[in-house]
């Protein structure tokens, strides 16, 4: 059995499905297709979908189960769909051929999550049913700070990005500690390991910080629930 964590809430439509939510531990017994796992949760065994869950690294099985990050809104761009897609699950997000869509992220290879504009209509749909019509620049990027590297002739949209590496330089912040291990999933968010060390020089809204590490003197963003104040 390989050791899984729920990303999504899963509602079984069928009594072979199984039902979980998001941040469960589920145990993967078999791989039926290229969609859907076998597995058992609290002694129930079902099939679900396998972009519904992520897998746990055997070495991780010991420490202690990480929270989900917040969710962190950040569009990767406008895309228009290319086929009909008809949701299968309350997740997923049912799509028009020609329709607009706004692609918030890239949940793994095959999946992105979106939200049609002008609507509260939110989910996830398949890579190869959009095409990408519109990217949208990256907010900052996680990198080694230079105090050279940022020119006064930048976008104004840059200037709180630019002030936080200025604090970063002076050795602003408050230290913060990381508990867990944390793999970037974009290119402006820090990776923690656990035990580091990090300056944090703002709290964002939506639960993420923004700061530098100690270790590798990155700066860049990170879940504000895998970190202490020490």
């Amino acid at each position: 059995k390989q050791p899984a964590r729920a990303i999504y809430d899963f509602k079984a439509q069928t009594a072979k499905e199984l039902t979980f939510k998001k941040g469960d531990a589920v145990n993967i017994i078999r791989q039926i297709d290229n969609n859907w796992y076998e597995g058992e949760h609290r002694g129930q065994v079902g099939i679900f979908p396998i972009a519904y869950v992520e897998k746990i690294p055997l070495s991780e099985k010991q420490q202690p189960i990480r929270p989900p990050p917040p969710a962190h809104v950040r569009e990767i761009g406008e895309a228009v769909a290319r086929f009909n897609f008809n949701a299968d699950t309350n997740v997923e997000l049912s799509l028009r051929k020609g329709e607009r869509v706004i692609v918030l992220r890239q949940v793994d290879q095959n999946w992105f999550e979106g939200k049609i504009p002008g609507t509260n209509k939110q989910g996830i749909f398949p890579v190869s049913y959009v095409d990408i019509v519109k990217r949208s620049p990256s907010k900052s990027s996680a990198h080694h700070i230079d105090p050279h590297g940022y020119h006064e002739n930048r976008t104004p949209s840059s200037t709180p990005v630019k002030r936080l590496v200025q604090d970063a330089l002076h050795g602003g912040g408050d230290p913060y500690q990381a508990l867990y291990n944390y793999v970037p999933r974009n290119e402006d968010e820090l990776e923690l390991r656990e035990g580091d060390v990090v300056d944090v020089m703002e709290k964002c809204d939506d639960g993420w910080f923004v700061g530098t590490s100690r270790r590798s003197k990155m700066f860049g963003t990170f879940p504000g629930n895998y970190v202490k104040q020490i």
